[in-house]
């Protein structure tokens, strides 16, 4: 065991969140070996002061200037929101709500869904991994790894539920990457999963005492379903063993194996351990008591039987006698397990059945049941005894972002989520001083917020949305709404119906909002202007051959630019008039993603894709391509930066953020990435002190940028 490091500010990375939910995860561990290790000894547990209490922090910028000479230092400074919520776990007495999410656990009051703390290390390298509730209800568990499978490091934190003071942490009792814990009955130990690669690695038993390992299990992990461990109330423990299950009693290391007719795909356990709940492949759910002995059969519930890709989540109620499963197309059944496993409640969201993807998870306790969708958007459900039930609350939780974007003559920035808010951020005292926009809930119409954007005076602020009617997947027109960011007044709403939205752009003045549409077989594109401040249509230019990227307004608001296949071309900005067009843009890529103007206007990047990923550098004044530059990365997005000297463009990428020198084609950086998940948006601060960028899973990282 080790003393914790902190990481210094600037060069430390943020929390990094392993894709783990406790039922959603496609993977699971195979056991390798049945005969315990050698237990391992380490020093007593070292205690160390808790982490800050905290939901959002501001954004700081080092102190120390970052110079093109020392790109290396580039670092992630903070994570504004939580990200993609990972898990939802009720307290066995039901008096808390922990949400884990990318940054942290975040722990609510169960009742008022109101927020009580967070846990969360914003400039730390672990990722929360799991988390476990005792059974009195009374301490919580968290686990968090760093580095990878091969040189994992794990910390593992007790902290009192209700107030959220940390009791106990433990650094580093054993190498590994760790994925799970659950902790016994009486709480003398816990057990989590360690892993020194992807595939292999130990199940350990750690005394909480003292910090020591009692026992040790090899172990391997398949591709198959989720990872089960828990412990029991008979203080056995529950794990995967391949396809099916198996139980360790931790004091005499004997493994006994559970049978069962077909492979195992997903287990509940009640949290006083006593029920189990466990879908096979074949659609059957087995029913389970563990007593004095080993798991026991107590039934079998048959209705999906030949269709277990019907059940999406299970959950069992703390005393094991209700069951909620979720199903295809968002509908949750209850169960009381007391009456024969008859159905008591059913709670139809009203999704069309292909969006089962919505249902992001499910909790269930004695009084309520909490669902989660994927856009972070938590319900509060009572059953009532009826064939219905209603909801009596539901939590504007943590946001997942869609686009941000700056207003370049005032200091905001706007972070869009996909809910259909978007927050105003005042940089300079480093909070949200407005939120607008409208909250979008499941409905029949499936309406997902894709693009943002603000006017350059902060004065307005454009949110588009792509439409699909339901039962159908795929988004058929797209809408935009023009808001007031001062009043938070909708002032405009407009559609684009069989078009998917390419970009939005608002001119200098703020008048007129550009937009880029694509058609549906992404070929062909069209460019329209419109009022900002009224859903009035101005002009509609040109059908555009080829995939559409952008468009953009010139500094001076006269002219207007897009890329389209391998051309680039440019529009006056009140008439419509074709004013030039560029052909042959593009060594390899011919499908543009991104495209931005330097801000004196003379100098034109494109992003594009086909066979290979290449920026070409445009010099507008001659009409002609200056240098092309590959990457064996894929490009999602492009930026440049602000200040005139410094000729620094930022690319989003399948993994790091790249940096160019513009002007010099021998300076460029890859700069680590802090996430496992694409870079889909970046975007420069006005001053260009600061880059935000806009990860695959919804996060969003506050990076320092060089000085000139």
């Amino acid at each position: 065991m080790c003393e914790r490091a902190v990481p210094s500010w600037g060069m430390g990375r943020i929390a990094v969140l392993t894709e783990v939910k406790r039922w959603g995860m496609a993977c699971s561990l195979v056991l390798a070996a049945c005969a315990p290790a050698t237990p391992q000894r380490t020093p007593n547990v070292t205690v160390t002061p808790a982490p800050p209490v905290t939901v959002l922090p501001a954004i700081r910028i080092p102190e120390q200037a970052i110079t093109l000479d020392t790109m290396a230092r580039v670092a992630p400074l903070a994570r504004l929101g939580s990200g993609s919520i990972r898990q939802l776990l009720p307290s066995p007495d039901e008096r808390l709500l922990a949400i884990v999410a990318a940054t942290g656990v975040h722990v609510y009051d169960a009742a008022q869904l109101s927020p009580q703390y967070a846990m969360a290390d914003f400039l730390d390298d672990a990722n929360v991994t799991d988390v476990a509730f005792s059974p009195t209800g009374e301490t919580l568990a968290i686990v968090r790894s760093s580095g990878t499978y091969v040189d994992g490091r794990t910390d593992f934190i007790l902290l009192d539920a209700m107030s959220g003071r940390e009791l106990r942490r433990w650094d580093n009792p054993a190498e590994g990457y760790a994925e799970h814990i659950a902790l016994a009955p009486r709480g003398e130990r816990f057990a989590t999963t360690l892993f020194d690669s992807g595939q292999t690695g130990q199940i350990a038993i750690i005394n909480t005492q003292r910090g020591q390992i009692e026992r040790t299990l090899s172990i391997t992990r398949p591709n198959r379903h989720p990872f089960a461990l828990h412990f029991l109330a008979n203080g056995r423990l529950l794990f995967s063993q391949g396809e099916g299950l198996a139980t360790l009693d931790p004091d005499s290391g004997a493994v006994n194996a559970l049978r069962y007719p077909a492979d195992v795909e997903h287990v509940a356990v009640s949290a006083n351990g006593r029920q189990l709940a466990i879908l096979l492949q074949d659609g059957t759910i087995q029913l389970a008591s563990a007593g004095q002995g080993d798991v026991a059969s107590t039934g079998v519930i048959e209705t999906y039987r030949g269709n277990y890709q019907a059940v999406r989540e299970m959950a069992l109620s703390p005393a094991g006698d209700r069951l909620a499963i979720g199903l295809t197309g968002g509908v949750v059944e209850i169960r009381n397990l007391r009456d024969g496993s008859q159905v008591q409640h059913r709670v139809a969201t009203g999704m069309p059945e292909w969006r089962e993807i919505w249902l992001g998870g499910l909790a269930i306790g004695e009084q309520a049941l909490f669902l989660e969708w994927m856009d972070n958007y938590v319900e509060r459900w009572t059953p009532v005894r009826t064939e219905e039930a209603w909801r009596v609350q539901s939590l504007d939780h943590l946001p997942l972002y869609i686009d941000a974007a700056f207003a370049t003559s005032a200091d905001l920035l706007g972070l869009g989520e996909s809910s259909g808010l978007v927050r105003l951020w005042r940089m300079s005292e480093g909070r949200i001083v407005r939120t607008i926009g409208e909250r979008l809930v499941p409905s029949n119409e499936i309406r997902s917020a894709e693009l943002i954007a603000i006017s350059p005076d902060g004065a307005r602020v454009a949110i588009g949305f792509h439409i699909a009617p339901p039962n159908s997947a795929l988004s058929t027109n797209c809408i935009v709404s023009i808001w007031d960011a001062n009043s938070s007044q909708k002032l405009a709403e407009f559609s684009e119906p069989g078009s998917l939205l390419a970009g939005l752009a608002f001119s200098p003045d703020g008048a007129t909002l550009a937009l880029g549409l694509r058609e549906h077989n992404q070929e062909r594109g069209t460019i329209k202007l419109w009022r900002a401040a009224e859903p009035r249509r101005l002009q509609v230019l040109e059908r555009l051959d080829g995939q559409v990227a952008g468009p953009t307004f010139t500094p001076d608001g006269r002219a207007l630019v897009a890329a389209h296949g391998r051309a680039v071309t440019f529009w006056d900005a009140v008439d419509g008039r074709r004013l030039d067009s560029w052909t042959e843009i593009g060594q390899h890529s011919s499908k543009p993603v991104s495209l931005a103007l330097s801000p004196d206007g003379t100098t034109l990047v494109v992003a594009a894709e086909n066979r290979r990923s290449e920026l070409a550098v445009l010099d507008v004044t001659r009409r002609e391509v200056r240098r092309y530059i590959e990457s064996g990365n894929r490009y999602f997005d492009l930026a440049l930066s602000p200040i005139s000297g410094l000729p620094l463009a930022a690319v989003g990428t399948d993994y790091p953020l790249l940096l160019f020198d513009l002007a010099d084609e021998n300076r460029g950086w890859v700069v680590t990435n802090p996430l496992d998940h694409s870079l889909r948006h970046v975007a420069f601060a006005p001053d260009g002190k600061t880059l935000v960028s806009v990860a695959s899973d919804n996060t969003l990282i506050v990076w320092g940028v060089p000085s000139p």
